[in-house]
């Protein structure tokens, strides 16, 4: 009778025990609910139970990177890479991190990792923005036709080029791409009244 008493004590309590894959999932609902403390909590479970676990540190990086704590999701996201260095994902994000931080030279390479990792749009649309930043618009140019060769419908590609003919005194072909990137949802009204004129 002892043991029975044991068994149905003990088999509820193994039943309602998480996984890592559950804690991270759990984790993501909570995040896209806002409740980032809790979703934090969750991840670092899933860690616990699963330290090699690539995708719990990745949501773990996302989560910290709301809650303004950059260098954590940076190490998260660093730890992510190193267990999985094969996903494109990882590196934009921390390129982002590090964009927002402005170590412009740090966000280029993860983003050049993540285009040759699987080329992106959006890998090459971070990295044309860095590129006029560090006032290398022939070279945001080619990251944007990059991007525009991926897909022809990217308004932010268009505004980058157009932003980067701008600055190359290009104002005919920054008014054409400006334009087309208005037709795509960007708003670009400022730059049209400058160069369309």
């Amino acid at each position: 009778m002892k043991k029975l008493l044991f068994l149905l004590v003990f088999i509820p309590l193994v039943s309602y025990g998480q996984t890592a894959q559950e804690y991270t999932y759990n984790a993501i609902i909570k995040s896209q609910n806002q409740n980032y403390q809790s979703a934090l909590s969750d991840l670092s479970k899933a860690i616990e139970l699963k330290p090699n676990y690539a995708l719990a540190y990745y949501n773990r990086g996302l989560v910290k990177t709301r809650l303004n704590d950059f260098n954590g999701a940076i190490d998260d996201y660093s730890k992510a890479i190193e267990i999985n260095p094969k996903d494109e994902e990882y590196f934009s994000n921390r390129g982002l991190v590090k964009l927002y931080l402005k170590d412009f030279q740090g966000a280029k390479k993860d983003f050049i990792k993540s285009a040759e990792i699987k080329p992106n749009v959006g890998a090459y649309i971070n990295l044309g923005g860095i590129y006029n930043q560090l006032n290398l618009y022939d070279e945001a140019i080619k990251n944007a036709d990059k991007a525009l060769k991926l897909d022809s419908t990217t308004g932010k590609a268009y505004g980058l080029r157009a932003i980067s003919k701008y600055y190359l005194n290009d104002y005919e072909g920054s008014c054409r791409d400006a334009y087309k990137a208005k037709f795509y949802g960007e708003k670009m009204e400022e730059l049209i009244k400058i160069v369309c004129n």
